[in-house]
């Protein structure tokens, strides 16, 4: 999976035969994206669970695939160029970033990352703790060398590919130069890659258009009925908290009330099918009416 927000960055590796899905180049289908991620890695430690006969990550599961004659499932690596653009735009991409992060590379999901402004708000700590491979190249101060590789150093880079890594079991930086390759021999190597074999992509990952919130029942855009949490034991609780501190975001609802990602997303879809929030922009916001409520509660405290 490659999310490219520039556009222009992973241009030339479309159409090639390994990648997940198209690529993204929308914040919204980024975002829909690493849901998705997140649901496969679900699926995965179901699978473990279910037929892995013990297995605790991917080898000693693909090992059982093969006693047994079980269908096998692929290595996953999620790229994401310009992180800092991404997470920003929408700040819980950030938190579905941790998540992957966290607990994904047990199950065969790994992902890199990759920004050209590496300040403590875009690659936080707990990030970092849960990417153990880390790369700088030449930066511009100390305090930027420190965010990424927890020494200096990479200030002191000449450029030109020289960068210092950061590698697990090994107890100092590692100094590299990187090869250099034109535009011309990438398009070369793809066009060769593309000719062997064409785009398979997952299923599952196929469409990441956003959805479009229509009321219950009827198919949305993407051709599937949304799920109706109406009848969900945290629903009114739910509604009653957003309507009264007019809090709409899927992190807000997700540490209030200790749910996960994809029910607090589902239960703020189906308050928007209500219409007792909308969508401004990427953000969810409580509906006019509900907004001057909470505005005269607030002027009455």
């Amino acid at each position: 999976m490659l999310i490219d927000p520039k556009r222009v960055e992973f241009s030339k590796y479309q159409g090639l035969p390994h990648l997940l899905c198209p690529i993204i180049t929308s914040p919204d289908k980024g975002k829909n994206g690493l849901i998705k991620l997140v649901e496969e890695m679900e699926k995965r430690y179901e699978l473990f669970a279910s037929k892995g006969r013990g297995a605790s990550n991917y080898k000693e599961y693909m090992e059982i695939c093969n006693e047994m004659g079980y269908e096998k499932i692929p290595y996953i690596v999620m790229i994401c160029d310009e992180f800092a653009d991404f997470i920003e735009n929408d700040r819980e991409n950030a938190k579905l970033i941790q998540r992957i992060a966290q607990m994904a590379r047990a199950c065969g999901i790994y992902m890199v990352i990759a920004t050209q402004r590496p300040s403590v708000k875009v690659i936080t700590g707990d990030i970092k703790a849960n990417i153990p491979s880390r790369i700088a190249l030449s930066v511009s101060s100390q305090i930027d060398s420190r965010t990424i590789i927890d020494e200096t150093g990479a200030e002191n880079l000449l450029g030109r590919g020289d960068l210092l890594a950061r590698i697990p079991n090994h107890k100092s930086l590692i100094r590299v130069q990187s090869a250099y390759l034109e535009n011309r021999e990438i398009m070369d190597i793809c066009d060769f890659i593309k000719n062997q074999r064409g785009v398979n992509y997952m299923k599952d990952f196929e469409d990441l258009s956003p959805k479009v919130v229509t009321p219950y029942g009827m198919e949305s855009e993407i051709g599937t009925p949304y799920k109706d949490f109406h009848n969900d034991p945290k629903f009114e609780e739910i509604k009653n908290y957003v309507i009264k501190t007019g809090k709409c975001a899927s992190g807000k609802i997700q540490n209030a009330f200790g749910i996960g990602f994809n029910k607090a997303d589902g239960i703020l879809d189906t308050l928007e099918a209500d219409g007792i929030i909308k969508r401004e922009g990427n953000r969810r916001v409580l509906a006019e009416q509900y907004r001057e409520n909470l505005i005269e509660e607030d002027n009455d405290e």
